[in-house]
């Protein structure tokens, strides 16, 4: 079985990074309000209940860290370039292909995919530079 190293440090700077780009990705300097106005929320409704929705987005992230820190390590990606491209590698074979094609069946609009998928292709490459730097 391969042997792997995880960097707890890293893990928990790439997971901060992660989530202080989804707060300002999904601010209303940024797409918050297109965001919301495409999946019919208001800033109401989007407040109401939304600890939970920050707690699930907080574990994923983590879960999305350390595998992510896998790849790099078995990669032997070693430096901000290689780790941004382990990164970006991931995004487009299991994020951009899966919620794809989840779009493509719920007909949602194409303006919405990417405001969510480039969230994530921005977070999975920074994690990846800093995993491959730190790592």
């Amino acid at each position: 079985m391969p042997q792997f190293e995880l960097n707890i440090i890293a893990i928990v700077i790439a997971t901060v990074v992660g989530m202080a780009i989804g707060f300002a990705w999904f601010s209303p300097i940024l797409f918050g309000n297109t965001w919301l106005s495409l999946v019919g929320l208001s800033e109401e409704d989007a407040g109401e209940g939304a600890m939970p929705a920050i707690l699930g987005s907080l574990i994923a992230t983590i879960v999305l860290v350390v595998i992510l820190s896998i790849f790099v390590d078995l990669a032997q990606a070693d430096s901000l370039l290689t780790g941004a491209l382990i990164g970006f590698l991931s995004w487009l074979g299991f994020v951009a292909m899966t919620s794809g094609v989840n779009f493509l069946f719920s007909r949602r609009p194409l303006k919405l995919w990417l405001i969510e998928a480039g969230d994530h292709l921005v977070a999975m490459i920074v994690a990846g530079a800093i995993l491959g730097v730190m790592g």
